[in-house]
């Protein structure tokens, strides 16, 4: 089993009282989680083939901040194109 996670609207989450005066973000709170439940191997490594895990997000500098903290895979989730 694998997990497909996305983190949802970071900027304005990470700027909640509680999470700023924990000095932490969504971010990590989500990379402590996958970690604590095993889902922390490098990718393509036995580990992540037998519990792989995505990190999906609307925002890019969300996907780069969990990319320097992670290896799991980001994507990158695209708006509405109509106008």
């Amino acid at each position: 089993m694998g997990i497909y996670t996305e983190t949802k609207h970071p900027t304005w989450t990470n700027a909640l009282p509680a999470l700023r005066a924990a000095n932490s973000t969504l971010e990590d709170i989500l990379l402590a989680a996958l970690a604590a439940a095993g889902f922390d191997s490098a990718l393509g490594s036995p580990g992540w083939r037998q519990r792989p895990v995505f990190l999906q997000s609307f925002e890019a500098a969300s996907l780069r901040y969990m990319a320097r903290r992670s290896c799991a895979p980001s994507i990158l989730l695209l708006g509405d194109w109509e106008e």
